[in-house]
């Protein structure tokens, strides 16, 4: 889901909430890492939920019960592999967002 964002905004979620495994940071914290108010960064933080949200709800209408399982279990995978390539210290492959056409 994070790669349908910009990369800075999937950075700053990312930190904000703790999604690489480390604690999440306050705005403050996330704003001395890319330099910004922590104003800025709830205000990025806002949009990039509400692409999130928007997204999401485009897919849930677009998709039947058997995709969003399919869905699920791709994103599973996945993780996984992010997973093991950062135990390896290995740099994972590029994301990309699978097209539609197997669906």
């Amino acid at each position: 889901m994070l790669a349908a964002l910009e990369p800075r905004e999937a950075e700053i979620l990312t930190h904000r909430f703790g999604l690489n495994g480390e604690s999440p940071l306050t705005l403050e914290e996330v704003g001395e890492l890319f330099k910004l108010t922590r104003e800025r960064v709830r205000q990025l933080q806002q949009s990039a939920l509400m692409q999130l949200r928007r997204i999401m709800t485009e897919r849930q209408k677009l998709l039947t019960p058997e995709d969003v399982k399919k869905n699920k279990l791709a994103e599973a995978r996945s993780e996984v592999l992010s997973e093991f390539f950062r135990s390896k210290g290995i740099a994972a492959p590029p994301k990309g967002r699978p097209g539609r056409e197997g669906l």
